[in-house]
């Protein structure tokens, strides 16, 4: 793989958002799974390679009813320039009420640790948690910055070595900054943040680094010293406390709080 040949895309076109796909020992058939953000998965049995839908197996119909009235306002894909070649994926989701004359809340949801990415356009029940706070008057955010495992390269991933939190707390602020810069209708006086786990971590870190951003979190099991969790991920990304003890000390957020 030299990425020297044609990209070829073989999903069906006029389906974007996120497949999943389970083939069969010959590749002839396969479970295909498809989902957006705002739309919940559908299960089918395709033929290959015409991508042929042989069987539908679960059509979430029932769901995709009860869900239409709270996605009546796609959620909003962006890109956030925050400078030095930084370029953020990020979701927006906007009351359904909305009206850009009024002042909103921001609730950011992040991660921003190497496991996992936030912005996917793929359903999650968590988006209907953020839906369900949109519609209690509040702009809801999620950003992925570097070091999350987004097609992005090398260096991408492996910017936040050797010791996670100080860089995503950087960009994810920075990403917030730029997002309110061009639009009015952001409060960035009302701020708030939750995560889990990685993320809990994260909201620890916003909130004690960067007090003047952000105003109140939820950290859902965080993890306030780095070297009392899993060894097997801390040191993928960190080495181990012995070789690395400066970078465990900046990425633990509890040495970052007012005392």
């Amino acid at each position: 793989m030299d990425g020297a040949g044609t990209p070829e895309r073989i999903t069906p076109k006029d389906l974007p958002g996120t497949h999943d796909y389970n083939f069969s020992p010959d590749a002839r058939w396969a479970l295909h799974t498809y989902s957006t953000f705002d739309t919940p998965p559908v299960y089918e049995l395709v033929k290959l390679p015409e991508h042929r839908v042989v069987r539908v197996l679960e059509d979430n119909k029932k769901l995709h009813r009860k869900m239409k009235p709270w996605s009546s306002r796609p959620t909003e894909f962006l890109k956030l320039d925050i400078g030095s070649g930084v370029v953020m994926d990020a979701w927006l989701i906007k009351p359904r009420s909305f009206d850009p004359s009024h002042k909103y809340p921001v609730f950011v949801y992040v991660y921003s640790e190497p496991h996992s990415q936030t912005v996917l356009d793929r359903w999650s029940g968590r988006n209907v948690y953020h839906r369900a706070i949109a519609d209690l008057g509040y702009l809801v955010v999620s950003m992925d910055s570097r070091g999350t495992p987004a097609p992005k390269g090398a260096a991408w991933r492996r910017a936040i070595f050797p010791s996670l939190g100080p860089l995503s707390t950087e960009e994810q602020a920075a990403g917030l900054i730029e997002l309110g810069r061009n639009r009015s209708y952001i409060d960035m006086s009302r701020v708030g943040i939750w995560g889990w786990s990685g993320g809990g971590s994260n909201t620890l870190n916003a909130m004690f680094r960067k007090p003047n951003i952000y105003h109140v979190g939820i950290a859902v099991a965080p993890k306030p010293q780095p070297h009392l969790y899993n060894a097997w991920f801390q040191e993928i990304y960190m080495q181990t406390r012995e070789v690395n003890p400066e970078g465990y000390n900046r990425s633990a957020p509890i040495n970052f709080a007012a005392a």
